[in-house]
């Protein structure tokens, strides 16, 4: 009895596995893993020990303020476990952005980066790194990006999937079709299942008592420039699904579009655009179900909060009541959108991820036999500058006896001119030690 009970809870565990891992949009060769782990089989990867790099690419940080681009993508490209290597990649990266060799970083450096952190299942700190641009400085290739939306979207991780979408966004990047269609995918199913983890920033009191003040030059105006310092959740998925609804000009885009533009808070943007539709008359214009979208978002705003512009767009989307909706379900258009791009372009994005990690692999050498062949020409100019001085001290040794009465005159003239600055320097002296002050000598002219 017991052997058939311990042998339905492997089958469930089995079954559940297998449900797990099931597919949803990249088949398993997009993620290329075998042609990945082949770099691992380059000798100047297999032999590496990640923790003495780690120690030497510190120790040279703290002496020089410098850190080599090449010696950090070795690192992250050596990385096989997930362990402490994950902090340490991060501590490296931080000490390369804050040196000029941050400009150098190699593209496979950025794409070793989210696979090192997938492997470790550390998504929260991949995050962190790619949202922190300033400190870290890392900005994946198009693939990476959606191997980990395609991977957050299986494990139902939307919130995290959304984020990682934005980093498209801010980029205004549309250039890869699969990640046109990930992206809003990703930003949909967020709407529909919102998550508490990801929330704003709260802002930074200082609660020091003691008040600081510091002189300047001019005092700054504050600047919101609308687009990288947005920080609500809301905002960001908005102008997301706004600017890749737009890139997608149809029906699905047009919904995506309205969706965004009131997220994103952009209310007369949104009455402009009902405005436009219905007096076109355009066909086919929304989904039904994405304008109650809109609708049960607007209806959550307070009513001391209702402006007249949200007024307005109330207004305007009563007239589509009568317009031509599609009565289909968005989710399941967008999701047939994206199935039909993968197919229609994955063989491409997996021929040119193939490709890179061969030129990824030249151009790392390249950078290491030219960094060799500096430091190789460095050490003949030290070689020659040495074997010069030494000819030098030999030659003065050799034709001394020669040379002797010049060498005198050399001699004597600068002693002389060491005598004569002693001398220059002397009345000075003099003058600072009997220097009476002018108050001081009237008074003692007074008692005179």
């Amino acid at each position: 009895m017991w052997k058939t009970v311990r042998i339905c809870e492997r089958l469930a565990v089995h079954l559940k596995n297998v449900s797990n891992c099931k597919r949803t949009f990249l088949s398993d060769a997009y993620r290329c893993d075998e042609a990945w782990k082949k770099r691992l089989a380059n000798p100047l990867l297999e032999k590496v020990d990640l923790e003495k790099l780690y120690v030497l690419i510190s120790q040279k940080y703290s002496k020089a303020s410098k850190a080599n681009a090449v010696d950090i993508d070795i690192f992250a490209n050596a990385i096989r476990g997930d362990g402490e290597e994950i902090d340490e990649l991060i501590d490296l990266l931080s000490k390369l952005r804050r040196t000029s060799e941050t400009s150098q970083m190699l593209d496979s450096t950025q794409y070793a980066v989210v696979r090192s952190f997938m492997k470790a299942n550390r998504i929260d700190g991949l995050l962190t790194v790619l949202h922190d641009r300033l400190n870290y400085g890392v900005f994946p290739d198009h693939c990476a990006l959606n191997i980990l939306i395609d991977s957050l979207v299986k494990s139902k991780d939307y919130t995290s999937a959304a984020r990682a979408a934005v980093l498209l966004m801010l980029q205004e990047d549309f250039e890869n079709e699969i990640s046109n269609a990930l992206v809003v995918y990703a930003c949909h199913m967020y709407l529909k299942n919102p998550g508490d983890s990801w929330k704003e920033p709260e802002p930074v009191i200082d609660k020091s008592k003691e008040v600081v003040k510091v002189r300047v030059r001019f005092l700054r105006n504050p600047y919101f420039d609308d687009h990288f310092d947005l920080q609500k959740p809301a905002h960001l998925v908005g102008k997301t699904l706004a600017m890749y609804g737009k890139h997608m000009g149809d029906s699905i885009g047009r919904t995506y579009q309205l969706i965004g533009l009131t997220l994103y808070g952009k209310y007369d943007a949104a009455t402009s655009l009902v405005k436009e539709w219905t007096q076109t008359d355009t066909k086919q214009v929304l989904y039904r179900d994405g304008l109650e979208l809109v609708k049960s978002e607007l209806a959550k705003i307070a009513e001391s909060e209702i402006t007249d512009q949200i007024k307005a767009l109330n207004e305007e989307l009563k007239m589509l009541a009568a317009a031509d909706l599609v009565n289909e379900s968005l989710e399941a258009a967008m999701e047939k959108r994206v199935k039909d791009t993968v197919s229609q372009f994955e063989e491409k994005d997996i021929a040119s991820q193939l490709e890179a990690f061969s030129e990824w692999e030249k151009t790392r050498q390249s950078v290491i036999d030219q960094q060799l062949a500096e430091l190789d020409k460095q050490q003949r100019l030290e070689n020659i500058a040495k074997i010069k001085e030494d000819l030098q001290q030999r030659e003065r040794v050799l034709t001394f006896f020669e040379n002797e009465e010049q060498i005198d005159l050399i001699i004597e003239s600068r002693e002389n001119e060491v005598e004569e600055k002693l001398t220059e320097e002397k009345p000075q002296n003099v003058e600072e030690e009997n220097y009476i002050p002018p108050e001081v000598d009237s008074r003692a002219r007074q008692t005179r």
